[in-house]
C-alpha cells in the first residue's frame, strides 16, 4: 500500500514537472486609426476608428479617451466608449479635441498589457449663418419681448445646410428690448451668428408732460377759440378759449335811442332814450335827507315821521311849555306875605 502511495506521488511530481505553467496573453498590435478630424457643428456625427490585431487566441477589448488639452497626461476615460468605432458627442460651441484608444486582450479571465493608439486631434468649427427673411415684427415698444415669428435663418455645415423658422434653437441678444431708438439683434448658433434691425419706441407713461398752448383757432366777438398742447409721448390735448367782449363805438342817435355798433364783428345795440323828467322837488327832498313821500322807508328799512306830524309835535310841546311856565308864576308868593 505504501509503495502505491509513493508511486501515484511520483507520478503526481513528474506531471507537474511536464506541464508548462499558463502565461497571459500577448499585448495587441495597433495596425490603424483614424486621421485627424474637421467636421461642423451641426452637420454629420464624426465617428472615429481603430485597428489592431493579436498574435495569439483571446478577446480584443477597448477604451477611448478624450483630452480637452494636447497634454495627453490630462487624458480621461470614456466609459461608455468600448467599441472599436466611437461616435463622438457634438459639442455646444467651436473647440478642439483629442481622442486616444487603448486596446488589449483578455483569455482565460487574463488580461494583456494595453496598447494605446495615437491620439486623434478632432477640431468642431461654427457654421456660417445667414438670415433669409427677418421676423414679420420690426416695431417694439420699450419693454415688450422680441418676437421672432416669421424669421427664417439657413446655417451652412460644409456641404450641407439646416433650416431654423420663428427663431427655433436660436439665441437672441437684447430680449427684453429696452432702449428706444434702432436696435440691432444678434441670432447665435453654435457659434455661427448674424444680425437684423427693429424700432424701439419709448413706453408708453401716465403722467403726461405737456409742452406750451399752441393757438389753433382766434376767438371771436361770436366764436370761441381753441388751442393745443402735446405730449412727447404724442397725445395732444385740446381747450376752448372763450369769446371775446365787443368792442363798442361811441355810438349814434337814433329814432329808437343811441345806437351802438361792435368795431369787431359788426354786431349793434340800441340803449333807449332818457324820457323821465326831474323831479322840482329833489333838491328840497335832499336837503331833508332824501326823505320822499309819507310813510317811505329810509336806507334801514325803518318808516319816516311825516312832516306834519313833527310840526303837531312842536306846537304841543310850545303850548306845555307855556303852561308850565303859567303855574310856576302864580305860585310863586308876593313880598311881604307870610
Amino acid at each position: 500500500m505504501r509503495k502505491t502511495i509513493a508511486l501515484l506521488l511520483m507520478l503526481t511530481v513528474l506531471l507537474s514537472l511536464s506541464v508548462p505553467a499558463l502565461a497571459a496573453p500577448q499585448k495587441p498590435v495597433v495596425t490603424g486609426t483614424s486621421p485627424d478630424s474637421f467636421a461642423y457643428l451641426g452637420g454629420e456625427p464624426l465617428q472615429l476608428w481603430v485597428e489592431a490585431e493579436q498574435p495569439a487566441s483571446g478577446q480584443l477589448r477597448y477604451l477611448w479617451y478624450m483630452s480637452k488639452t494636447e497634454d495627453l497626461a490630462l487624458l480621461e476615460p470614456l466609459s461608455d466608449a468600448r467599441e472599436a468605432t466611437y461616435t463622438v458627442p457634438e459639442p455646444d460651441e467651436p473647440c478642439v479635441r483629442w481622442y486616444l484608444c487603448q486596446v488589449w486582450v483578455e483569455e482565460n479571465g487574463e488580461t494583456s498589457a494595453p496598447t494605446g493608439s495615437r491620439a486623434i486631434r478632432v477640431e468642431f468649427a461654427a457654421p456660417t449663418m445667414e438670415i433669409i427673411s427677418a421676423p414679420k415684427k420690426t416695431v417694439y415698444t420699450a419693454g415688450e419681448t422680441l418676437d421672432l415669428a416669421g424669421m427664417h435663418v439657413r446655417l451652412h455645415v460644409g456641404t450641407g445646410y439646416l433650416d431654423s423658422y420663428d427663431g427655433k434653437d436660436l439665441t437672441v441678444t437684447k430680449d427684453p428690448l429696452l432702449t428706444p431708438g434702432e436696435q440691432k439683434i444678434a441670432v447665435q448658433w453654435k457659434g455661427a451668428f448674424d444680425v437684423f434691425f427693429v424700432t424701439v419706441k419709448e413706453a408708453a407713461h401716465t403722467t403726461h408732460t405737456f409742452g406750451d398752448w399752441m393757438t389753433t383757432a382766434q376767438p371771436t366777438c361770436t366764436e370761441v377759440g381753441q388751442r393745443v398742447r402735446e405730449c412727447d409721448c404724442g397725445v395732444t390735448e385740446k381747450e376752448d378759449i372763450p369769446v371775446l367782449e365787443h368792442a363798442w363805438d361811441g355810438g349814434a342817435n337814433s329814432e329808437n335811442g343811441k345806437l351802438f355798433t361792435c368795431t369787431v364783428c359788426g354786431q349793434t345795440r340800441t340803449d333807449a332814450a332818457e324820457t323821465t323828467e326831474k323831479d322840482p322837488f329833489q333838491s328840497a327832498k335832499d336837503k331833508l335827507g332824501g326823505m320822499d313821500k309819507p310813510g317811505q322807508t329810509d336806507k334801514t328799512g325803518e318808516e319816516e315821521t311825516p312832516l306834519w306830524a313833527l310840526v303837531l309835535i312842536g306846537l304841543a310841546a310850545m303850548i306845555l311849555g307855556g303852561i308850565v311856565a303859567l303855574l310856576v308864576l302864580r305860585r310863586k308868593p308876593k313880598p311881604g306875605g307870610k
